[in-house]
């Protein structure tokens, strides 16, 4: 839904589809929000809940906002078409007839895009437990945890911290199968890719899809190279991290770089895609 009416729209509708959906199944749901390392945590969260109950989450263009209620609804894919949007309300409508409610959980990852759409979305689908990897505050009567930079270091490191204590106890889990699963921790290690472009321009792409690179590793990998040297991040805790002489930017617009500059892209693995095509 391109035009602003008709994703306003579709907001409503869906919003009402899910509340009913929700009401019907009372599933399991654990929120999480924020800006560092969301999907990491989502992933880990999952995995946990997958040892005890049938699982959902949002998997597909989970920065989308409308990626929460197609979770919720069950659909696997994200749609194109405004054919395929129209043929999933009528289906998820039709399921709220004729499908038997059933016991799952859901971990929804929700994107930060405006705060009242976030909070409206988090009003709507009553998480039990929201986990916030982010600085920003959130209104709300679920029971919220607060996931730091060092929570996040140490849950990579296999450990069960405070917060997945909470859930491990919340929920019942096994605590011998979760410290296995953060011990043999299977998501895929993070990569760091050198790309030349167009006036010897080199990306260093150092984006990730659940857990970033170590920054220090980034910088090294850029000390290689000479020239003027820039970092495009959505990870707030990088502009205090890199050196002064490097030139910081949270977010893309067009720039004329001048010959041999090193650009270090960092953050979601969706993020910057224009200012690579730009390049290339």
């Amino acid at each position: 839904m391109k035009s602003r009416a008709g994703r306003i729209l579709l907001r409503r509708i869906l919003q009402i589809l899910v509340r009913n959906t929700i009401n019907k199944h009372k599933p399991i749901i654990v929120a999480i929000i924020g800006d560092s390392t969301p999907s990491y945590i989502k992933e880990i969260v999952y995995m946990m809940m997958k040892t005890k109950y049938k699982v959902r989450r949002n998997l597909e263009r989970a920065e989308s906002e409308f990626s929460v209620p197609l979770t919720i609804f069950g659909t696997s894919s994200y749609p194109k078409y405004h054919i395929e949007w129209i043929f999933i309300l009528i289906k998820t409508f039709l399921q709220l007839i004729y499908l038997k409610p059933y016991s799952h959980a859901l971990v929804l990852q929700l994107p930060y895009i405006r705060s009242y759409i976030l909070e409206t979305w988090i009003k709507i689908i009553k998480p039990d437990i929201i986990l916030n990897t982010g600085d920003k505050s959130l209104n709300s009567k679920s029971e919220i945890l607060k996931i730091d930079e060092n929570e996040i270091e140490e849950i990579n490191n296999g450990k069960v911290t405070k917060s997945l204590q909470k859930i491990i106890d919340k929920y019942n889990l096994d605590i011998k199968k979760v410290k296995a699963l953060l011990k043999n921790n299977p998501l895929p290690a993070p990569r760091i890719n050198i790309t030349w472009c167009r006036n010897e321009i080199l990306i260093i792409d150092a984006r990730h899809y659940y857990y970033p690179p170590n920054i220090k590793s980034v910088l090294e990998t850029a000390k290689a190279f000479s020239g003027k040297k820039y970092v495009f991040s959505s990870l707030p805790e990088d502009k205090k991290n890199i050196p002064a002489n490097y030139t910081f930017f949270n977010k893309y617009t067009k720039n004329n770089f001048e010959e041999n500059s090193i650009i270090i892209l960092r953050g979601s693995r969706n993020n910057f895609e224009k200012l690579i095509l730009d390049l290339k």
